[in-house]
C-alpha cells in the first residue's frame, strides 16, 4: 500500500532530522554557532518539506473514495 510507504518514510526523515538536531545541539556546545545554523536552517526546510507531504497524504487519504 503506497499510504504505508508514505507514512514509513516520513517517520525516517523525522529520525533522521532528530538525528541532526541532536549534532546542532552539541555544534552549539561546541561553540560553533555559524554551523549550528546551518545545520538548524536545513532542519526547518525539511521539516517545511515533510509537512507539506504529510498533509498532501493526508488529504489522499481523507479523499480516497
Amino acid at each position: 500500500m503506497e499510504y504505508k510507504e508514505n507514512i514509513e518514510t516520513a517517520i525516517k526523515t523525522l529520525e533522521a532530522l532528530v538525528k541532526k538536531m541532536a549534532d546542532s545541539r552539541e555544534e552549539i556546545a561546541e561553540n560553533r554557532i555559524e554551523k549550528a545554523s546551518e545545520s538548524l536552517n536545513y532542519i526547518e526546510a525539511e521539516l517545511q518539506k515533510l509537512a507539506g507531504e504529510v498533509a498532501q497524504l493526508k488529504f489522499q487519504i481523507e479523499n480516497k473514495d
